[in-house]
Parts: structure tokens; sequence; C-alpha cells
């Protein structure tokens, strides 16, 4: 087939196409669709991480400015 990359050893843009094959289009969903899926204990917990999170990352900041 002359679309098809030839192989090569070691990388893995000789099989590419098949890799390409192994993921369904459905993956690319809306991520607010994808936290209406979650039950309520686990949408929390990552709602807990991402606070802290941005709560560390303020602090850096400000300590960045300051030195």
């Amino acid at each position: 087939m002359p679309q098809r990359r030839p192989r090569q050893r070691g990388s893995f843009g000789g099989h590419f196409d098949e890799l390409v094959v192994q993921f369904p289009a459905e993956h690319k969903r809306n991520p607010a669709d994808r936290a209406k899926e979650r039950s309520p204990e686990l949408q929390e917990r990552i709602d807990i991480h991402r606070m802290l999170f941005d709560h560390a990352w303020r602090i850096d900041a400000e300590r960045k400015r300051t030195d």
C-alpha cells in the first residue's frame, strides 16, 4: 500500500497506522460530560486535588515574585 509508512526498527513510526486503529473516536468527548459520569465521591476528591494544586501554584508564584 503506498499510503502506509515503512516499518522502522525501534520506532513507533512504522506502526503508527496500526496504533491509531486501537483508539476509538469516542475518546474525544467533552471533559464536562466526563464529570457528569463520575460518582460524587470521586468528583469531590478531584475538586480537592484541583484546589490544593491551585493553592500550591499561587504560593510558588508569590515566592518567585519576592525573590
